[in-house]
């Protein structure tokens, strides 16, 4: 343990060196997103940046634009549910990719912006003029001007975080937050599933913030088939209850569930359909297993 904290410190002073060879005497890494709301596999993401780079160098920016259906969270209520999850930099942006508000913080001349993007998202930013891909700590340049800054773009590793729903994305956070939670025990469970902790006022605004929206789609459906591995009478009795929880909660229920219904339709129809060729499979191999039975029968 101490050799390796002593190579950690030696190399660390040599990144130092090199970063002030290039006029770097700081950094600052942003992680932008809409974080409706910040979940477990944004929190994995944001401790992997964190453990990479430094509680104090991360921020996370979010802008303030609002909808009904996807985003229904403020600005102020995203950075409750952030300093909840244990981060210590929240910001404002009205363009988070542009982080203006956070770069007036540092020097123009002796910062580097490190900017956080997914492996599906890098287009995004490396469609920008003054960016490129992230290649260590020694390769930065100054931003120079926060409205048109120079950076470095990082690509996140993917964090996958299981749930009984399928993997954690934000369509299932507000398709599972949609839906009505009255008992606190479930609400508990529910909760730690999605974020990883419960505080009941928290969970009620979330409730209160999702509970008039259907995102249910078709490849929320088919994800959980292609997730979740218990028998189909079950699963039947899961989406059942769902559907139904979906219909009390929203008057549009014809148009928010009609398309995914077909998917389950279809999936069922398939398993009926697979389940038949098993059994006539398995009849016809009892059937011939009988057959060479009594042909070994010795004759009489």
């Amino acid at each position: 343990m101490f050799m390796k904290d002593f190579i950690d410190e030696i190399l660390t002073e040599h990144t130092i060196s090199l970063m002030e060879d290039n006029g770097i005497k700081d950094y600052v890494v942003v992680y932008p997103g809409r974080f409706q709301p910040m979940s477990r596999h944004h929190v994995a993401t944001y401790k992997h940046l964190v453990d990479k780079f430094g509680k104090d160098k991360v921020w996370v920016a979010s802008s303030n634009k609002q909808d009904k259906i996807k985003s229904p969270l403020d600005i102020k209520e995203k950075d409750l549910i952030a300093k909840k999850h244990g981060v210590k930099n929240f910001e404002f942006e009205v363009m988070p990719y542009v982080p203006k508000r956070i770069l007036s913080k540092f020097n123009p001349k002796t910062t580097a912006l490190i900017m956080i993007t997914g492996k599906k998202d890098e287009s995004r930013l490396g469609s920008f003029k003054r960016a490129s891909k992230f290649s260590g700590l020694d390769n930065l340049v100054p931003f120079e001007d926060e409205k048109n800054p120079y950076m470095s773009y990082y690509i996140a590793p993917h964090k996958s975080v299981k749930t009984p729903w399928g993997e954690l994305n934000g369509t299932l956070v507000r398709n599972v937050l949609s839906t009505p939670i009255k008992d606190e025990k479930k609400a508990k469970e529910i909760s730690k599933m999605l974020l990883g902790w419960y505080d009941k006022k928290i969970f009620q605004l979330l409730q209160d913030k999702f509970s008039s929206i259907a995102e249910i789609d078709e490849d929320f459906i088919k994800e959980f088939f292609e997730n979740d591995d218990t028998e189909p009478l079950e699963q039947k009795d899961f989406l059942a209850e769902f559907f139904d929880d979906i219909s009390e909660s929203t008057d549009e229920e014809d148009s928010a569930t009609a398309a995914p219904k077909d998917v389950v339709a279809e999936h069922f129809a398939n398993v009926e359909e697979e389940i038949l060729k098993e059994k006539d499979f398995l009849a016809e191999f009892f059937e011939e297993l009988e057959s060479d039975e009594q042909d070994l029968q010795p004759a009489s």
